[in-house]
């Protein structure tokens, strides 16, 4: 790349190079290239290879990946969630059960998800924990000013009361 643009690579520039590899089925090829850069490889670099390997897959490599993952960042959840629902698709429920467990032992929950529903101006949410929508939508209120003109805030105080 050096010789022929004169652009010295970058990290970012490996990065595009994992998510086309792994995107063209070459999990191992990417896999080797990450671990023959120069730079020490970070979490969005491994998540690419990660998605691939989820995307097609292949378990042995997520395996891999989600160990260098957790070396970086030991409280990443999501490696566990993306893991163990690359179990549930392939029916390994014991290795399911096993990384539940391990996320139970270790503290990690999963973020629940939610989603806001705008029906005529009366809003509401689908969530498992509806103390956190609140607490979450409160805190998009105040840092959106734009919410306060039709007259979502009033609409929130009203439903907790």
């Amino acid at each position: 790349m050096k010789r022929v643009y004169g652009i010295e690579p970058k990290i970012e520039h490996f990065g595009c190079m994992v998510d086309l590899l792994g995107g063209g089925w070459k999990l191992l090829e990417a896999e080797e290239l990450i671990k023959g850069m120069v730079w020490k490889p970070d979490v969005v670099i491994w998540g690419a290879l990660l998605g691939a390997s989820k995307n097609h897959g292949n378990i042995e490599v997520a395996e891999r990946v989600v160990n260098e993952i957790l070396v970086l960042e030991p409280h990443n959840h999501g490696v566990y969630v993306v893991l163990s629902n690359m179990y549930a698709e392939a029916g390994q429920w014991g290795d399911v059960l096993r990384l539940r467990k391990l996320m139970k032992e270790g503290s990690l929950k999963k973020t629940p998800g939610w989603s806001l529903v705008d029906s005529e101006n009366v809003y509401d949410s689908s969530i498992a924990d509806k103390l956190l929508f609140y607490m979450l939508l409160t805190l998009w209120i105040t840092k959106n000013p734009f919410v306060h003109h039709v007259g979502m805030k009033n609409h929130l105080h009203s439903q907790q009361k």
